[in-house]
């Protein structure tokens, strides 16, 4: 955790931690009236429940999708940046790919079960 000092007179303070999806660092703030101890220590614990939350909130939404969901939404986003005539000829290799994968498993079981395999 480290400290800046603001124009205001306020002290604003940082962490950083690892997202488990992208392997980035990411950082959380947060801006306090005084850089006393109990400040900092307020600060810290403020931090470790932000960073709490966002790791959360990433694992919640990945936790029940289908691989089916996930390839639609996928393909909603990724057909307005392509012509039509790509999209028409990737039907084919959805075809292919839900052949290949279940529709029905879950993202998160996705390694596991071909792992297996």
């Amino acid at each position: 955790m480290w400290m800046e000092e603001l124009p205001n007179g306020k002290y604003k303070f940082f962490e950083r931690y690892k997202d488990p999806y992208t392997e980035k660092l990411k950082k959380v703030s947060v801006t306090m009236e005084k850089k006393t101890p109990q400040a900092r220590n307020q600060a810290a614990i403020l931090l470790q429940e932000k960073i709490k939350q966002k790791l959360g909130e990433k694992q919640h939404s990945v936790s029940n999708i289908t691989f089916e969901k996930l390839y639609e939404e996928f393909e909603e986003n990724w057909k307005h940046g392509v012509k039509n005539s790509t999209v028409y000829a990737s039907k084919n290799v959805k075809k292919e790919i839900l052949k290949q994968i279940e529709g029905d498993y879950l993202v998160r079981n996705l390694i596991d079960v071909y792992y297996k395999k």
